[in-house]
C-alpha cells in the first residue's frame, strides 16, 4: 500500500514547516537548527547529529499535528507581529517533494540525510556591522577584546561567553561539518552557505571541494557581503560554475548614503563591482538578492534602499533585526513611526510608476515579469517590516538605543545623530 503523503493540505495551517523535513542548520558553535530562527535541536559533536535528535523528532510530530513547539517561537513571534516568518518564506522555495516517503510517522524519524544543509563554518569577518554581534563577526569580537569596557556594558545585549570558542573546539565542529557535508553530498539539493563572512573562510574553498563530485546537482545558496570575488589565489566564480546553480543573497542594507555606517569597513565600490562581474560572468547565476536588514539604524532609508537595489538589478528582500532588542524598528519614537508608514504607503500607492525610472537603469528588468516579480516583493517586503515596526512600542528603550550606538562608535565615527539630527529633539 502506498503510504499516504502527511503534508497534503498543511501549507495553511499555523505550525506547519517543510523546515525540519528536508533542511539543517549549524551555528558556528556547533548547534542544529531547523532553520536560522529555530531554537537548538542538537549538536554537532553528538553522534544523532541534530538530524534525528528526540527533540527534532518531537518537532517534526508536533507541527504536523497542529501543536506549536517551542523550537519555532521567533517564527511565531514575527507571524502574531503581522511581519513574514521564515517559516511562512519556506513555501516559495522548491524542496524535496519525496521527503514524507523518508518520514517515519510514529517516532517522527526521517530515514535519509537531510536534502538541503546550511553551514556557518566560523564568525570570521571583515565587517563590523552596527546590529551584529560577537557571534557572528571577528571583527566584534576583536573589537571588544580591546576595549573591555564596552563589552562588560553590551554583555546586557548579546551572550558573548556563549558565542565564544577557542581555536582547537571550533576546528573539531569545523572537521565534523565537513565530514558530515561530504556523506551527505550524493543527497544534497541545496547548500546555504552564511557566516561570519564565508567568502573570506578557508573552510569555505574545502566544503566546495567535498561536493565536488556531486556538484551538478547541488545548488549553492549564500548569505554573504559580496566584499571578494576569491580567496587567495582561488576565483570562486570558475569553481561556482561546476555546480547545478548559484543563488546569492548580499547583505548591503542601505542606499549609498548609509551603507558605510550600518556595515562598517565596507566599501560601496567594490560592492558594486563585484555584483556587476557575477551578473555579467557567472553563466549559472540563478538569483542576486539585495537584504536590508531592517533595524532602527537604517529604516528611515528603506524607499532609498528599494531603488538603489533595483537599479543594482537586485531582487528587493527584507529581514528584521530582533536581537539585541534594543536595535529594532519599535524602539523609534511613534512620530517616526507615523512619518514613515504614510511615506511608504504613498510610495507603495503608486508604486509601479515610482519604480519605472530605477527598472530602465538594468537589463535584469527588461523581462517584465521579473519586474512584476520585483514590484510584489518591494510591497510585500515593505508591508511586512511596517507590521513590524508598528506591532509593539518599544520606544522608552529610544535614548538607551541612542546611547548604544555612542557606545560602538569609535571616536572618529559619525553617529546616528550626524545622519538623523532632528532626533536630537527626543532626547
Amino acid at each position: 500500500m502506498k503510504k499516504k503523503n502527511p503534508f497534503l493540505n498543511l501549507k495553511n495551517t499555523s505550525t506547519f514547516c517543510y523546515q525540519p523535513f528536508h533542511h539543517i542548520n549549524y551555528s558556528v558553535d556547533g548547534i542544529s537548527r531547523p532553520c536560522p530562527r529555530g531554537q537548538p535541536t542538537g549538536h554537532i559533536s553528538n553522534k544523532e547529529n541534530g538530524w534525528n535528535s528526540s527533540s527534532w523528532k518531537n518537532l517534526r510530530k508536533d507541527i504536523l499535528n497542529g501543536v506549536e513547539n517551542s523550537i519555532c517561537s521567533d517564527c511565531k513571534a514575527l507571524e502574531n507581529s503581522g511581519a513574514t516568518s521564515y517559516r511562512q518564506m519556506s513555501f516559495k522555495r522548491q524542496w524535496s517533494t519525496n521527503a514524507f516517503e523518508s518520514y517515519e510517522p510514529e517516532t517522527g524519524e526521517m530515514k535519509t540525510p537531510p536534502t538541503e544543509v546550511e553551514l556557518r563554518f566560523s564568525n570570521e569577518c571583515n565587517f563590523r556591522c552596527k546590529m551584529c554581534s560577537p557571534a557572528y563577526s571577528s571583527r566584534w569580537e576583536s573589537f571588544l577584546r580591546k576595549r573591555p569596557e564596552i563589552h562588560k556594558k553590551l554583555d546586557n545585549y548579546y551572550e558573548f561567553n556563549k558565542e565564544s570558542f577557542d581555536s582547537s573546539t571550533q576546528l573539531s565542529y569545523n572537521e565534523a561539518l565537513i565530514n558530515s557535508l561530504e556523506k551527505w553530498a550524493p543527497h544534497l539539493r541545496s547548500v546555504l552557505i552564511a557566516g561570519g563572512e564565508p567568502l573570506i573562510q578557508k573552510e569555505h574553498l574545502l566544503s566546495l571541494e567535498k561536493m565536488k563530485s556531486n556538484a551538478n546537482n547541488i545548488s549553492l545558496f549564500y548569505n554573504t557581503n559580496l566584499s571578494t570575488l576569491s580567496y587567495k589565489n582561488h576565483s570562486f566564480i570558475p569553481l561556482w560554475e561546476n555546480f547545478k546553480s548559484i543563488i546569492l543573497k548580499v547583505s548591503i542594507d542601505g542606499d549609498p548614503e548609509i551603507y558605510s555606517f550600518v556595515r562598517k569597513f565596507s566599501d560601496t565600490k567594490k560592492l558594486e563591482n563585484n555584483i556587476y562581474t557575477v551578473q555579467n560572468e557567472l553563466t549559472n547565476l540563478e538569483k542576486i538578492i539585495g537584504t536590508f536588514t531592517a533595524s532602527a539604524f537604517n529604516i528611515l532609508r528603506i524607499i532609498e534602499a528599494v531603488k538603489y537595489f533595483t537599479k543594482l538589478g537586485l531582487n528587493f528582500h527584507t529581514s528584521q533585526v530582533q536581537y539585541p532588542e534594543i536595535a529594532s524598528t519599535q524602539v523609534l519614537p511613534p512620530q517616526e513611526k507615523m512619518a514613515l508608514t504614510k511615506k511608504v504607503n504613498g510610495f507603495l500607492s503608486n508604486l509601479e510608476v515610482n519604480m519605472e525610472p530605477h527598472f530602465k537603469e538594468h537589463f535584469y528588468w527588461e523581462d517584465p515579469d521579473k519586474r512584476e516579480y520585483q514590484l510584489k516583493s518591494i510591497k510585500e517586503h515593505l508591508l511586512s517590516t511596517l507590521n513590524f515596526m508598528n506591532f509593539k512600542d518599544k520606544s522608552s528603550y529610544f535614548k538607551e538605543f541612542i546611547e548604544h550606538d555612542k557606545l560602538i562608535s569609535q571616536s572618529s565615527d559619525k553617529t546616528l545623530l550626524d545622519y538623523y539630527p532632528k532626533w536630537k529633539d527626543y532626547l
